[in-house]
């Protein structure tokens, strides 16, 4: 961001040399990349973080120059006179119904003006900032998005057809000539600013040819509206097209700002062109909602930066930054933050602003903020429980990266069926999807090993993956992805038990059992994948991997893959260490072997003998499972090791007898099981 010296003492008074105001805004966090002499002014360029979309303007970094200097900012006069027609009747603006990218549009109208040059105090600071002068309406929009950080854009209101501004998303094969006489095909997801007939502005990027300020413009269509950065981000890359606009909007202008910007700019343009001022504006969307209050303790400055802060310097700091005093007590106080600032959420972003206002380097050196012991966060615990579970049993960690190609992203889908979400950038020509799931790059890693020798592998990852939906942004979410790699085929079950074995040994330390249920899992082989269910919610899958990802890969071994949602499981955790008093009655231990039909399972085995064992049950194991010559065909023999005890007496053999008594003949009325 380029500002004019001589531009930025309309807003402060400055009265210390470049030099100085540049070391002080550096240690504001502003870097400097240079200065240079244009036509007896100072251009200065400052590095301004994406987090700052407020200081894109010159009233943005005059406002923190007020601050640093402890002066006052002076802001120009906005409100034009309205010498003209009400704009009422004239003009309509509509916001379609898909267009949710932009929450708010204001229009002015300007008539009986006169194009030709701006004035020389106005061309020599667009100059100084490296914009070409090209007419007095053209000019004021671009001064005014330099001087407060709200792009505008001026249309031909002779040639808006019907004298409406409808904001749309573009029509299937339409396309746009911009302003810089390229023509644009467009995709229906972008959005444009149209009239009753045809499109004339690639919304918040660029406008278009048809309704170009010229020569002969009489009256002027004045748009300020906001639109969302992420439409704005997507349609610019797309169309390899960006503009001092885009890159606001990119960044999120603020929305509070869209009246003043207007008003500013309808009252240059009268001044500058001869015009009249409509009566009125129009304006379609939503009202601004306000920033939510922010606590900021007064001793949380002093922990945090290890200086000493006075609340009423304190208060002074955050009040002439911008915000607005709500409550204040003794110990605190309370504000809330402009619209302008939407970097500012929580007590630590003010005890920032203090810090950096005050001046980092007051800071001393040897002089460490107190330290307060905080617990561990439940999730990172859990967490690591699990790596360390996984780390103990062999396996090692790895990391994939967020992208891939499509065909992988689409090569395996346990969560969604929706396209994957791709970005169209230079950068990205081949592995440009987002995941949606971490296996296919884990299926990716394995076969590398494989092709270099290694043929038996066992990595695992936890990541975030974007699951697409409905609206602009994915669902984001944190899974925990293993694969594992074994001579052979999928033939053999071992890999299978031991990826199974050891995910659910990994998930017990969390206190956590998942059910296996038999499903076929898009893009793991049909008829030997499953999905992984914590009560009646779907939270992971695990299987053999499918032909296609075997194919593509070229993978020779057996290959088993697992991927678990995190967020629902880690909710589930119970991490509270519980004392218990080791028992002081002895234990009646007793194995039994049941032989059932194959498609018995565990689960619904052992959840049968809990309920029949009744409350002196104390464990319930799972010990062996055979099939061979003593077990017919189709079935199998489950063998599982019970301990009884109860807690205040000493229970008698009848007593555990008469329970696996209970617990046999429920077996062979519900499930046909017959004792080995």
């Amino acid at each position: 961001m380029i500002v004019s010296w001589n531009w930025l003492k309309d807003y402060v008074k400055l009265d210390l040399s470049v030099d100085a105001l540049t070391r002080r805004l550096m240690m504001a966090g502003f870097n400097l990349e240079g200065t240079e002499d244009v036509e007896g002014d100072i251009a200065i360029d400052l590095e301004i973080t994406s987090n700052r979309p407020d200081c894109l303007g010159h009233l943005g970094v005059a406002r923190e120059i007020a601050a640093l200097l402890k002066t006052d900012l002076k802001l120009p006069d906005s409100k034009p006179a309205e010498t003209g027609p009400a704009i009422q009747g004239r003009v309509a603006v509509e916001i379609a119904s898909d267009a949710d990218w932009c929450p708010q549009y204001r229009a002015r109208l300007i008539e009986g003006v006169k194009i030709g040059p701006s004035p020389d105090w106005m061309q020599r600071r667009l100059r100084a900032i490296g914009v070409r002068p090209i007419n007095n309406v053209v000019d004021v929009t671009n001064y005014v998005m330099f001087e407060c950080g709200q792009p505008l854009h001026a249309f031909d209101f002779a040639k808006v057809g019907g004298g409406k501004i409808i904001v749309r998303n573009a029509k299937p094969g339409e396309k746009l000539e911009a302003i810089n006489h390229k023509e644009y095909a467009l995709e229906p997801w972008q959005g444009v600013i149209a009239d009753a007939n045809i499109a004339m502005a690639l919304a918040g990027v660029m406008g278009g040819a048809s309704t170009e300020i010229h020569a002969d413009t009489t009256s002027v269509l004045l748009e300020s509206a906001e639109f969302a950065p992420i439409s704005i981000r997507r349609t610019s890359r797309a169309l390899d097209l960006s503009s001092d606009s885009s890159y606001r909007f990119e960044r999120k202008i603020d929305p509070g700002g869209i009246a003043w910007a207007s008003d500013r700019a309808a009252k240059l343009i009268a001044e500058t062109s001869g015009g009249k001022v409509a009566a009125g504006y129009v304006h379609a969307g939503k009202p601004v909602a306000e920033p939510e209050p922010i606590r900021l303790r007064y001793h949380r400055v002093g922990e945090v930066l290890g200086v000493t802060v006075s609340a009423a310097e304190a208060k002074s700091t955050l009040t002439t930054l911008g915000l607005t005093e709500v409550s204040e007590d003794a110990d605190s106080v309370t504000v809330r933050p402009p619209t302008y600032r939407r970097d500012l959420t929580r007590e630590i972003d003010l005890v920032e602003e203090v810090g950096r206002i005050h001046g980092y380097a007051d800071v001393p050196e040897d002089a460490p903020p107190p330290l307060r012991a905080v617990g561990a966060q439940k999730e990172l615990t859990a967490l690591e429980l699990v790596r360390e579970s996984l780390v103990g049993m062999g396996w090692f960690e790895t990391v994939t990266f967020t992208f891939t190609s499509v065909p992988a992203a689409e090569s395996i889908r346990p969560w969604t069926a929706e396209p994957p979400l791709t970005v169209r950038h230079s950068s990205r020509r081949h592995e440009n999807a987002l995941r949606e799931s971490l296996l296919p790059s884990l299926a990716h890693i394995a076969a590398l090993n494989e092709a270099r020798g290694t043929r038996s592998v066992r990595f695992f990852e936890t990541a975030h993956a974007f699951i697409p939906q409905k609206g602009p942004l994915p669902d984001e979410r944190t899974f925990l992805a293993l694969v594992a790699l074994e001579p052979g085929d999928d033939k053999d079950a071992s890999l299978w038990r031991t990826v199974r074995g050891q995910l659910e040994a990994a998930l017990k330390r969390l206190k956590v059992a998942v059910e296996l249920v038999p499903a076929d899992v898009p893009g793991l082989a049909a008829g030997k994948s499953a999905e992984l269910r914590l009560g009646a919610k779907k939270v992971g899958v695990v299987g053999y991997v499918g032909d296609a990802t075997r194919k593509t890969t070229d993978l020779r071994g057996a290959l088993v893959l697992a991927e678990l949602d995190l967020a629902p499981i880690l909710a589930a955790t119970d991490l509270a260490k519980k004392i218990v008093a080791p028992p002081d009655q002895p234990a009646i231990e007793r194995d039994l072997s049941v032989v059932f039909d194959e498609a018995v399972r565990w689960s619904d085995v052992e959840a049968l003998v809990r309920k029949e064992a009744g409350p002196d049950l104390e464990t319930l194991a799972f010990a062996d499972l055979y099939r061979g010559k003593q077990v017919p065909p189709g079935k199998k023999s489950l063998m599982y090791r019970m301990i009884f005890r109860a807690p205040a007496r000493t229970l008698t053999s009848e007593e555990v007898d008469a329970a696996v008594q209970r617990i046999v003949a429920a077996l062979k009325t519900k499930f046909g099981g017959e004792l080995r």
